[in-house]
């Protein structure tokens, strides 16, 4: 169980750098961040920032207790299935902020890239869990 949540942890950590490096110390985007901790994104950056790998942990404990509670698995996907109605919202506000994204792939196409695929690993990875488990 720690391990899992270490993982998780561990996953969100790297999701905050990422998202921290392509913010680029406020000439960048946080529209990553937006997406990586979509139902967290409402407050300061500071608290997606601590709270974005929790929730990452969550998610790693939740998967496994999945399997050791009946109710555990369907929690899980509830959550995750609000958290991709977040990341949907999230797609909707358009801000002046959006114009930066183009900036920050022309400055910075690797690490959006590899902030891409780790947050798509990640899901990827949970849901692999998930239905393996059913």
């Amino acid at each position: 169980m720690l391990s899992a949540i270490f993982s998780g942890l561990g996953i969100g950590v790297a999701l905050a750098v990422f998202a921290v490096i392509l913010a680029g110390t406020g000439h960048g985007s946080y529209w990553p961040m937006r997406l990586f901790f979509a139902p967290l994104f409402s407050g300061p950056v500071l608290v997606e920032l601590v709270a974005g790998p929790l929730l990452y942990g969550a998610y790693a404990a939740l998967l496994v207790l999945g399997k050791q509670i009946d109710w555990g698995m369907r929690v899980f996907v509830i959550i995750v299935i609000l958290h991709y109605a977040c990341l949907g919202l999230a797609l909707f506000v358009v801000d002046e902020e959006f114009s930066y994204l183009e900036k920050v792939w022309k400055a910075m196409p690797l690490y959006a890239v590899g902030a891409a695929l780790t947050f798509m690993a990640a899901h990827w990875l949970g849901w692999r869990y998930v239905v393996r488990s059913l």
